[in-house]
């Protein structure tokens, strides 16, 4: 694989990165987000553009509705579930535990991660969650992966 080929990008990807990189722009009230919403006028002078850029203090209204949403999903006290067996016995493999405990290897436990990506995928639309692990032997682990960094993707039918 060339360099060209590796640095190829999705035409999904190239046509929405722009929007998608606002989105992000948008929840985290960036400067930014500043600056495309507060246009310089033409007779401005530039050094009162930049303070009003560097001063100005905004309500990002699209984290506080984000926000909302993840707190009452993710609300303290919830039980979930979870069943890593998968044939539906109470006997868990011995990775589970320790899996939800820290389930991206960085010190966050599933719900936290789950968050996360509930975050994410409510400002992009989608995010990706790679699960991975090295061997039979070793506990697997998650990556949470912003729409952003994923520039050309393809999937094929294995008939399941």
């Amino acid at each position: 694989m060339d360099k060209k080929e590796i640095l190829k990008q999705h035409p999904i990807y190239t046509a929405t990165r722009e929007a998608m990189s606002a989105y992000m722009d948008a929840y985290l009230a960036s400067d930014n987000f500043k600056r495309t919403t507060r246009i310089k006028r033409p007779s401005e002078d530039v050094k009162i553009y930049e303070d009003l850029i560097m001063n100005t203090s905004l309500m990002p209204i699209a984290r506080y509705v984000v926000d909302r949403i993840n707190d009452t999903i993710f609300e303290p006290g919830q039980q979930r579930l979870l069943n890593f067996s998968g044939t539906g016995q109470q006997t868990q493999p011995e990775w589970a535990q320790l899996f939800c405990l820290d389930i991206d290897l960085a010190g966050n436990d599933i719900a936290s991660f789950m968050s996360h990506a509930n975050i994410m995928s409510s400002i992009f639309g989608h995010c990706w969650i790679s699960i991975d692990r090295t061997d039979m032997e070793s506990r697997p682990y998650a990556q949470l992966i912003s729409p952003l960094q994923v520039i050309d993707w393809e999937f094929e039918n294995y008939s399941g």
